[in-house]
């Protein structure tokens, strides 16, 4: 069962995917997560630059832009996970486990 499902909303961030992406390796290392990428844009770049590089990442389109809560809506609907965690693009996830340590 999917516990943590992450939504990162872009409107022309590409610079700053690859980084916040990325960190995400180690944050989630030990739950089991999805990250959802909702590109505000409806050009695809994003998807075409990053799916080489992180193809497990669930990617969506807007056809038309929105603004951020309705983004952050669209892409939940689409999340299994039990819990939420909303990032913006610019941040980059520092060190350790997002799950905590074991408490067993």
């Amino acid at each position: 069962m999917t516990q943590l499902s992450v939504i990162i909303v872009s409107h022309g961030h590409e610079a700053m995917l690859h980084d916040c992406i990325g960190s995400l390796d180690e944050a989630l290392r030990d739950i089991a997560s999805e990250t959802v990428l909702l590109d505000n844009l409806p050009d695809g770049k994003v998807e075409a630059l990053l799916r080489p590089v992180f193809p497990d990442v669930i990617y969506m389109n807007n056809p038309s832009p929105v603004g951020f809560a309705d983004n952050v809506n669209r892409a939940s609907k689409a999340c299994a996970g039990k819990h939420l965690l909303i990032l913006n693009p610019d941040t980059v996830y520092q060190s350790g486990s997002i799950a905590g340590p074991s408490t067993t």
